[in-house]
């Protein structure tokens, strides 16, 4: 009997989707502060960056102003004690993230193993469906290179850059026209690059994976004792390899193919940051010689 399919169309899982439903999942096993440690995580590294950036401009301010050296040493040693205690609170957020997503990891484990357990038998016969779990059961178990590790980081990164630019935006933007055009041209072109380079990784992330699952079927089957004696017998050990050899030479080419691609990406983010970079100094340079800028400004 042929089993019908009732599986709804899967929908594309948004970056808020996302980040509600791993809380959720936070919040079930008892660690619900992982949403706000990435938050404090990300607000410490601006402000971390923001302590560094005014760092250099209210020294110089001393000095342009022949402030004496007891103030001078005064303004130097509140930077560093701030900076301190900032990189020691960023240190403590790091850690008690880290301590709260290993549990998250294991509940997440065991979430999918049960609803792969109790499942109905229709749903385990289901080729899609299993393609599905094992790909949710790689993403839990390649240790934060993949999966919800990844996703928290990203998120925070995300964060991070979100702020970063809304705080630039506001010091350059007193400064000159040029400026604003350049940072927010900058920035469309980055977030372009890297939304081409994400939907490339998902694009041919299934491609990848089930390259990657034949050869580890093909290994296990040549280290499992049942087909031992059949693969003997009928001598199949060089048809095993030639497979085995194939699988690796289309990985590889897959491998290839995906670098080549965002090799270039990565070139046409070099030229956009160069292009800031310079921009942003040739207008510097020139409120500086014609337009009385001051060295702390």
């Amino acid at each position: 009997m042929k089993v019908k399919n009732t599986h709804s169309p899967r929908k594309r899982s948004s970056v808020w989707s996302s980040f509600r439903f791993l809380a959720k999942e936070a919040a079930a096993c008892k660690h619900g502060e992982l949403p706000y440690v990435c938050i404090l995580w990300a607000v410490l590294s601006v402000a971390i960056n923001i302590a560094e950036l005014f760092l250099a401009p209210v020294i110089l301010g001393k000095i342009s102003n022949h402030a004496p050296v007891a103030e001078l040493l005064s303004a130097v040693g509140v930077f560093i004690i701030t900076l301190l205690l900032l990189r020691a609170g960023k240190v403590i957020a790091v850690n008690v993230f880290y301590y709260g997503e290993a549990p998250l990891q294991y509940h997440l484990r065991e979430s999918i193993s049960n609803k792969h357990l109790t499942t109905s038998y229709p749903n385990a016969e289901n080729t899609e469906l299993r393609e599905l779990y094992n790909k949710a059961n790689a993403s839990v178990q390649m240790g934060g290179s993949n999966g919800e590790r990844a996703f928290w980081v990203s998120a925070t990164e995300l964060l991070i850059a979100v702020l970063s630019f809304g705080l630039c935006f506001m010091l350059l933007a007193n400064l000159h026209p040029v400026l604003m055009v350049v940072i927010v041209a900058s920035a469309v072109v980055s977030l372009w690059l890297n939304q081409r380079i994400m939907a490339y990784y998902a694009a041919h992330r299934g491609e990848e994976l089930t390259v990657l699952n034949r050869m580890f079927y093909l290994r296990q089957q040549e280290q499992n004792l049942e087909p031992a004696k059949d693969i003997r017998l009928f001598g199949l050990q060089n048809w095993l390899e030639d497979l085995y050899a194939a699988s690796y030479q289309l990985f590889h080419h897959i491998q290839h193919r995906q670098e080549f691609k965002l090799l270039w990406l990565d070139v046409v983010e070099v030229l956009a940051t160069f292009l800031r970079q310079g921009v942003a100094y040739v207008v510097l340079i020139h409120l500086v010689l014609h337009e009385g800028l001051s060295a702390p400004e």
